[in-house]
């Protein structure tokens, strides 16, 4: 995929979700899209519901604080 990462350790984590034999027991109830860490689940059923945060400079749009701070 074309996702770039500051950090290597982000890196190598978001590699294991390429993987099709790892588990993902963990469902969004939203959206029924699967998770193998419950943490990752809870932080992305939450953008399906939180307030979104927007950048006053540009005004783009996210829906996580922590992204819109690495911003």
């Amino acid at each position: 995929c074309d996702k770039t990462f500051t950090r290597k350790f982000n890196l190598q984590v978001h590699m294991k979700t390429h993987d099709p034999e790892r588990p993902r027991p963990f469902l969004c109830p939203v959206c029924q899209q699967g998770f193998s860490r419950q943490v990752d689940c809870i932080r992305h059923t939450e953008t399906h519901v939180q307030k979104k945060h927007t950048c006053v400079e540009c005004n783009k749009v996210f829906s996580r604080k922590d992204a819109l701070k690495r911003h």
